[in-house]
């Protein structure tokens, strides 16, 4: 082999060594990148749990009508107990009135609440859309419901004549009405054992005397434990892969107010100068307006994709005209009314995408044993309603609703992680609840 031969097989060579390299380079991912991936994965979901529709739907209160006199139950937790067993029940041949059906108008004519002598009633914070029903009960048999109807209000009414217990939906205003029946005997003699027992209930009264507006109070006063929590914040990262289609394009910044602005020229996350509360905003053209049972719906699958729920949330309010939804934080099943944003998920909707969402970057836990908590007690439901009548700062006419929940305070000033739930009644004046410090002078 001469010389320039020699010189042509090792340039072959070296072509056949560079074209390898070339195709290795065009297949290789560098392991950085595969890591920041995983992180990606693993980073989207937060310490909270997954919820189904029927364990964010509770009722405010549960009432036992027998004639003229009325009862609840002394805990909240009672109460809670019952509704736990309603979930399990059936009910048969579920329709709006053929009065209604065919009419989106008001009718003067449609029932009014229920009178009967013997019943079980239940109140929610808000309208419900109808077809929550099925998520809550069984259905079965030949019922046929208006889908666009909404109730706040749920009877069960006893009639020991019949084999069967009327279930009743109303709305506020009474004039859309779904009905129905129960008919298992199990059911049906779960609930009379309830309605029976007396044990751990407490006399109620309405106040102002007023049937429509349905208010409900105790003649008696009100034990509540106070709770020392803390407030441990989680990391916002999940929440930054989750709102953010590209995470690692995300700029961030320090507004002149201290708090923290992450922003990828179109989307916004604000993170206040504590760090325990979040807005995000995604500025979208165009509006349309989305049933509510979707903003139920949507919202719900939403905030499970990043398992949001990092404490106790129960609905609270529910525009469908707005396309919002408000969750309240809850403890010891009461609601956190003065939590300064840090006791409630708000989510917006706008051309059925996410267009706001505020909610807490902390999560409570208790700092005491249950035996080893204070206890508050508060006003009589009379004392409360002569405070308001005397007070300058309401008018009875105005209060849309009343009832107790906590306030979230530092427990010193100063200390931003130490916090004291403090039990106190409310009030609900223009869809705001208000906080009621009888003690004050009116």
């Amino acid at each position: 082999m001469n010389f320039e031969t020699l010189k042509s097989v090792i340039l072959v060579i070296l072509i056949m060594f560079s074209l390898l390299l070339t195709v290795a380079l065009w297949n290789y991912q560098p392991e950085s990148e595969r890591i920041e991936d995983d992180n990606y994965v693993e980073d989207s979901e937060l310490a909270g749990a997954e919820a189904q529709l029927s364990d964010i739907i509770e009722p405010s209160q549960i009432i036992f009508h027998d004639s003229s006199s009325y009862t609840a139950y002394e805990e909240n937790n009672e109460d809670a107990g019952v509704y736990e067993l309603m979930r399990d029940w059936t009910i048969y041949d579920l329709q709006t009135p053929q009065s209604q059906q065919n009419t989106e108008e008001e009718d003067d004519d449609a029932p009014a609440y229920p009178e009967a002598n013997e019943m079980v009633e239940l109140a929610f914070s808000t309208p419900l859309p109808a077809q929550v029903i099925s998520d809550i009960f069984s259905l079965e048999g030949e019922g046929s419901y208006t889908t666009s109807a909404r109730f706040d209000r749920l009877f069960f009414i006893i009639d020991d004549a019949n084999s069967e217990i009327e279930v009743r939906f109303i709305s506020t205003s009474g004039d859309r009405v779904m009905s129905g029946f129960l008919r298992n005997e199990s059911d049906i003699e779960k609930l009379t054992d309830e309605f029976d027992n007396q044990a751990n209930k407490q006399p109620m009264y309405l106040f102002q005397q007023d049937w429509e507006r349905r208010i409900f109070l105790p003649f008696d006063n009100v034990e509540v434990p106070i709770e020392v929590v803390s407030l441990n914040r989680f990391p916002f990262l999940p929440l930054k892969n989750v709102l953010f289609p590209d995470p690692f394009v995300v700029r961030e910044s320090q507004t002149s107010s201290g708090s923290q602005r992450l922003s990828d020229s179109f989307r916004s996350v604000n993170i206040s100068k504590d760090g325990k509360l979040m807005e995000f905003v995604n500025p979208i053209d165009g509006y349309s307006t989305m049933n509510t049972y979707e903003v139920l719906t949507d919202s719900i699958n939403f905030v499970n994709d990043h398992r949001g729920w990092t404490d106790t949330y129960n609905i609270m309010d529910l525009s469908g005209s707005e396309n919002t939804i408000t969750y309240q934080m809850y403890y010891n099943q009461l609601p956190i009314y003065n939590g300064a944003g840090l006791a409630s998920i708000d989510i917006r909707y706008a051309e059925e995408q996410v267009a706001g969402y505020n909610r807490p970057l902390v999560e409570l836990e208790s700092q005491f044993p249950a035996d080893e908590r204070e206890m508050d007690t508060l006003a009589s439901g009379e004392d409360l309603e002569f405070f308001i009548q005397q007070s300058r700062r309401f008018s009875t006419d105005n209060i849309e609703d009343i009832n107790v929940g906590y306030t979230l305070t530092p427990r010193e000033e100063g200390l931003d992680v130490v916090y004291e739930l403090s039990p106190s009644w409310f009030v609900k004046v223009n869809g705001s609840w208000q906080q009621v410090d009888t003690d004050e002078k009116s």
